[in-house]
């Protein structure tokens, strides 16, 4: 079964989805796009550059993530942050 990004949406916690290569950053980009998943003002993730981060947001809506956020992302342990690349994969501990 295909993973869906949507399905990564908490009711409880924003997403932190982790594009390590720029492959797997273009597969997000694809994904979303397909999935409907669109930037806050409704823009495609196709329509702008990649990022190496994005945080998916509770009503489906993606943002880029900038200094303070990696910041966030390096150090909080108790935010959910997924491994993209895995999470398409089928690897449980994402």
């Amino acid at each position: 079964m295909e993973r869906k990004i949507r399905d990564l949406i908490s009711t409880t916690n924003d997403v932190y989805i982790i594009l390590k290569s720029a492959e797997i950053a273009e597969r997000f980009v694809n994904d979303a796009d397909a999935q409907g998943i669109t930037f806050g003002d409704g823009v495609s993730p196709k329509e702008r550059s990649t990022g190496d981060i994005y945080r998916l947001y509770q009503d489906g809506t993606i943002s880029y993530v900038g200094f303070v956020g990696h910041v966030r992302v390096a150090n909080d342990h108790t935010i959910c942050r997924v491994d993209y690349e895995k999470y398409i994969n089928g690897v449980a501990d994402v």
